[in-house]
């Protein structure tokens, strides 16, 4: 008896190289696309870079799993996933899970700021989910212009996604638990993050960090855990891993190059940290984002 499997498919998407996305304005596209899944679907774990993404739930039920932590979702529901985080989704057993996303940076001070502030604030994953008719439709505006791009298609695009960072960046601020008001605190631990982020494969010790800012490391390192509700060492451990899948996902590097480029010790050290953070080994990762691709482009050549 053949046995079926519960089935994803996708269709407006546009996957961009992290490295050389599509420009609009101050925004920098990378992924967009639309997707629904069978009942009991799982989309499985995969990584993200240095962008943001929106999952925006059109029909069905399911949940997101970021860091271990899982966050239920429903039709109407918008789940924001930040930089350097490896998430899988699931659709109900019991129902059908459709879903448009849209995955992007920004280049301006004033809203890439305002991100960043979003992030420290809402760390916790199941914190993530919330409702913006505005955002779904104008996501829905913007598919059909990938689609079937028409006259002035960027001028279009380029006005819809301000429109959608300044409801989600409005959102968030509102939002009990979020603040308007940046506090010198966040400040100080933005510049921390920002740190990290920008040598990321080369730092040897975490206190360089505090010399390069100029503060005392005991000092930093309390008021980050008081501020961000992780310690120094978490953050960095998390942005190396995240950074590390992000970097498999795209297939050009072994382990071991990877493990060098990020200042492990060993392709060991690495398979063993990653692990340990995802419950998978790197080289599985690997494999399954390599049969992910093979599947893309077989479809392609079908087409």
């Amino acid at each position: 008896m053949a046995i079926h499997l519960p089935e994803e498919k996708t269709r407006y998407h546009f996957d961009n190289s992290p490295h050389e996305p599509r420009v609009f304005g101050y925004t920098n596209l990378t992924q967009i696309g639309r997707r629904w899944c069978e009942a009991g679907c799982v989309i499985g774990a995969h990584p993200h870079a240095d962008w943001f993404e929106l999952t925006i739930v059109t029909a069905g039920e399911g949940s997101v799993i970021t860091n271990g932590t899982a966050a239920k979702v429903t039709a109407g529901d918008i789940y924001f996933s930040f930089p350097y985080e490896v998430h899988d989704i699931h659709a109900s057993p019991r129902d059908k899970l459709e879903y448009d996303y849209l995955a992007f940076r920004r280049t301006d001070e004033r809203t890439s700021a305002a991100l960043e502030h979003i992030r420290m604030d809402y760390a916790g994953a199941d914190r993530r989910v919330f409702r913006d008719d505005r955002i779904s439709t104008l996501i829905g505006m913007a598919l059909p212009e990938f689609a079937d791009p028409a006259e002035l298609s960027d001028m279009v695009l380029r006005g819809v996604f301000d429109q959608i960072i300044a409801y989600l960046i409005r959102d968030f601020s509102k939002h009990p638990g979020g603040s308007a008001d940046v506090s010198e605190a966040e400040v100080i631990c933005a510049l921390v993050m920002d740190y990290i982020d920008s040598h990321i494969g080369s730092i040897v010790n975490l206190s360089e960090a505090a010399d390069a800012l100029g503060y005392n490391y005991s000092y930093l390192s309390n008021l980050f855990k008081r501020t961000t509700g992780k310690n120094i060492s978490e953050y960095y451990s998390d942005r190396r891993l995240g950074t590390a899948a992000a970097m498999l996902a795209e297939g050009k590097k072994s382990v071991g190059e990877i493990a060098l480029k990020l200042g492990y010790s060993s392709g060991f050290a690495l398979s063993r940290a990653f692990s340990g953070k995802y419950g998978c080994p790197p080289k599985s990762l690997m494999k399954k984002n390599n049969e992910n691709r093979e599947r893309k482009n077989q479809k392609c050549q079908e087409q």
